[in-house]
């Protein structure tokens, strides 16, 4: 047992996909689409990544892109 069991499988999915592509842009869309999760559901982790200081936010205009720290 590893200490990702105690983790949602699509919180986990999210995550491997930044941890992959550490230095990629993603918009949410993308990054729903590439970890196979709701956009709504990676919103929502999106938002505690960002309070967790995981995960930082470039703003363009009103577009938000992702990126790991």
């Amino acid at each position: 047992m590893d200490g990702w069991d105690l983790v949602d499988p699509k919180i986990k999915r999210i995550v491997d996909v930044l941890s992959f592509n550490k230095d990629k842009l993603y918009h949410l869309k993308q990054l729903a689409a590439d970890a196979r999760v709701s956009h709504a559901t990676t919103f929502r982790v999106m938002k505690k990544l960002v309070k967790l200081n995981y995960v930082s936010i470039l703003k363009i205009g009103k577009l938000k892109l992702y990126k790991t720290k």
